[in-house]
């Protein structure tokens, strides 16, 4: 796993990023993932706005992100991409209901390997499904009722 986090929004910071976790990974001598924190091109979403405006907004950072990580790295040695990050924002509600701390997170995936029915594809799946059960129960440690203020 080579983690990278993107702290300049230059698309140029992104592509150097990709090419130094691919450098990274081919080091092991394994074949491995690459994933990114891209906070900062989170940090002006508001998720506040209605889930159709946000997933289309989420859905182009992530775009991008994915584009320029696949095309700036061979793919040899790199299974596939994790792209993560978050927002947050105050949120001020009608009444005299006292402001919220809303956060929210986003994640996507990218395979470099396109047909189901290879090897390293399942490979690939199979690792993301187990990611996504360890992910799910993180966020419900971090929600529950424990954290609530946090929210």
């Amino acid at each position: 796993m080579a983690a990278k986090r993107v702290e300049s929004l230059n698309p140029d910071q992104l592509k150097k990023r990709a090419k130094e976790a691919e450098r990274q990974i081919h080091r092991s001598g394994l074949r491995g993932w690459i994933a990114f924190n891209l906070d900062t091109r989170f940090a002006a979403v508001d998720p506040t706005v209605p889930e159709e405006a946000l997933v289309k907004e989420v859905g182009e950072i992530f775009e991008e992100a994915g584009r320029v990580v696949k095309t700036n790295t061979d793919g040899n040695e790199v299974i596939g991409v994790m792209l993560h990050g978050y927002t947050t924002v105050w949120e001020q509600p009608a009444g005299d209901d006292l402001p919220r701390y809303r956060t929210a997170m986003f994640q996507r995936r990218v395979f470099y390997a396109e047909d189901r029915t290879t090897e390293e594809y399942q490979f690939a799946e199979g690792f993301f499904l187990a990611l996504d059960d360890r992910w799910d129960r993180s966020l419900q440690e971090i929600w529950s009722e424990d954290y609530a203020w946090r929210m």
